[in-house]
């Protein structure tokens, strides 16, 4: 069966999306498999389908960061004690 998974992974279009939760999930029970599965997403990102990559994704020690600064929030303080009303 993985054969045929495999075979149809890298003849027709796939969201790669798929095939790297594939290779996840089976890195451990079917290693030959999850790496065909890698490859054929890959493959077909780099022929254009799934998603598109930005420089964020391509680069996983991106420096600077690939996310906003976090900017700190001021808090104001309590004037005084509030009364119970």
């Amino acid at each position: 069966m993985f054969e045929l998974a495999t075979e149809l992974a890298n003849t027709s279009p796939t969201d790669p999306r798929t095939l790297t939760r594939a290779a996840r999930d089976f890195a451990q029970k079917q290693p030959a498999f999850a790496m065909a599965a890698g490859m054929a997403a890959l493959y077909w990102i780099s022929q254009g389908y799934g998603y598109e990559i930005t420089g964020c994704a391509y680069s996983m020690q991106a420096v600077p960061p690939c996310r906003p600064p976090i900017t700190p929030v001021s808090i104001p303080k309590p004037s005084g004690r509030r009364s119970a009303s």
